[in-house]
Parts: C-alpha cells; sequence; structure tokens
C-alpha cells in the first residue's frame, strides 16, 4: 500500500490532498522527502481509504 501510494502520488500530485499539493516541491530530493513525510503520518485505515480513493479496489485479510 505505502510504495504504491508514493508511486501514485508522484506520478499524479493532483490526488495529494490541496495543503499538501501546494506545499510539494519541485526538485528531488525534496519532493519524495515530502511524499514520504505525508503518507509516513497516515494511519493503516486512512492509507487504505487513500489507496481506494486513488488508485481503486484492495484486497485485505479477515477483520482489517
Amino acid at each position: 500500500i505505502v510504495a504504491a501510494l508514493f508511486a501514485a502520488y508522484r506520478d499524479d500530485p493532483r490526488t495529494l490532498p490541496p495543503a499538501w499539493r501546494e506545499r510539494l516541491p519541485v526538485e528531488e530530493p525534496g519532493r519524495s522527502r515530502h511524499l514520504a513525510d505525508f503518507i509516513a503520518g497516515m494511519t493503516d485505515r486512512y492509507a487504505v481509504r487513500m489507496y481506494r480513493e486513488v488508485i481503486g479496489p484492495i484486497a485485505l485479510p479477515e477483520g482489517f
């Protein structure tokens, strides 16, 4: 989930929330660090929700 979200946000920054998109650096390594910081701050449930919104359905283990 984490790697897929990073790739999705890197490839299409428009999928980031506005506050994070507005502060997204243009140059590396700041750009990747900014995306990593956003993802690192996610709870598991939020990451799954964002995955579903940005990428699509995902199969999860029972009880998650």
